[in-house]
């Protein structure tokens, strides 16, 4: 997987985090969007790993323009499956699956 650079200092990606229920699986969007149009979005923060400081990739979350799967910490599949509304989209910002963008499941370099 390659994403596309973002084309200015002011430009970040966002997951749109897709409706879904309770169980199924976490999919969304990579968005590029411009700071400037002040896009309304929410910031995920939390610890990657546990107590210990040990990081476990065991969920994945589906980016539905490319079809793969990408390995989140099982703390990052716990947050979004909080924040996930059953009928609307939500735009989020979350650090660890843009520094993990490499990490597509079947993927290799």
């Amino acid at each position: 997987y390659a994403h596309n650079p973002l084309k200015s200092a002011d430009e970040i990606r966002l997951l749109e985090l897709l409706p879904s229920g309770k169980d199924s699986d976490l999919v969304g969007e990579l968005l590029h969007v411009r700071l400037g149009d002040r896009p309304r979005h929410e910031a995920v923060s939390y610890t990657w790993g546990d107590k210990f400081g040990v990081v476990e990739y065991s969920g994945t979350l589906v980016i539905r323009s490319c079809g793969r799967a990408l390995k989140i910490t099982c703390n990052c599949d716990a947050a979004l499956r909080r924040l996930r509304d059953i009928q609307h989209p939500r735009l989020v910002w979350v650090g660890s699956v843009y520094n993990n963008q490499e990490e597509f499941l079947g993927h290799s370099k």
